[in-house]
């Protein structure tokens, strides 16, 4: 399996070593490692142990950031990071609509940059979306995505929604918010997604699936949420990660 997206860097996560060997016994071979603001994130730890997953960089400005700079000194920033860290993605990056955020008027402008400096440097897309999907479709269709692609991260919208992501290239994401009885349209979502779009997350340390520890979602818990996928969709848990694995490969460009 593959965790397509931890946030390892973020300060509520403890004792990294001690949570990538968990990692290692439920079968990841690999993380995404996504950024949220890359002017405040260094490459962290080196996590070379070979009994450890193998951990990928990716690199963002996150709705959160956006505008803590200025848009050339962030985008500067961020590319350096790109560059500097052999990063296999630009994510995360998206909209974010709820109270508290930066205007959407500016997270579009910033969002539109990324989006070019992806096609520039021909790297996928980590995408997050909460309270603005019509907007970022919008934005999407206009922009157009790199020709590498992209995810749509912990997605929870309709699987109406889901088509209108799959019909513009995108692969879908999920976490922990599936393995929830009342998240009924992500788990109806869940079950139409077509096997070689499909992905799977923690979140870390964010959105524990039901039946985690309780403590904050971590990348070993990625096993209960394909459990969950896996019945939601009539399949088995075992095809499920290695179609998975593979789609994550691919779309990242990482050999096993």
């Amino acid at each position: 399996m593959i965790d397509c997206l931890a946030h390892l860097d973020d300060p509520r996560v403890d004792e990294v070593d001690a949570l990538l060997e968990r990692a290692g016994a439920a079968g990841l071979t690999a993380i995404i490692n996504g950024s949220v603001d890359p002017s405040v994130e260094t490459s962290g730890e080196s996590w070379e142990n070979v009994s450890y997953p193998r951990i990928y960089r990716a690199f963002g400005v996150h709705p959160v950031a956006v505008g803590r700079l200025a848009l050339l000194e962030q985008l500067s920033q961020l590319e350096q990071a790109l560059v500097e860290e052999e990063a296999v993605a630009i994510g995360e990056i998206g909209l974010d609509g709820r109270e508290g955020f930066p205007a959407l008027g500016l997270q579009q402008t910033f969002l539109e940059a990324q989006l070019e400096l992806a096609r520039s440097l021909e790297l996928p897309v980590i995408l997050h979306c909460v309270q603005a999907t019509p907007l970022l479709i919008t934005l999407l269709k206009r922009c157009g995505l790199p020709r590498s692609g992209g995810m749509v991260h912990g997605f929870t919208g309709s699987k109406e929604t889901a088509l209108e992501f799959l019909r513009l290239g995108l692969h879908i994401s999920f976490g922990g918010m599936v393995t929830r009885p009342g998240a009924k349209r992500c788990r109806a979502a869940a079950a139409v997604v077509p096997a070689d779009r499909l992905l799977l997350e923690s979140d870390c340390p964010d959105h524990p699936p039901l039946g985690g520890s309780g403590q904050g979602s971590e990348p070993a818990e990625i096993s209960i949420t394909l459990q969950e996928l896996a019945r939601l969709r009539g399949e088995s848990a075992e095809g499920l990660a290695g179609i998975t694995e593979v789609n994550a490969r691919s779309l990242f460009r990482i050999l096993p």
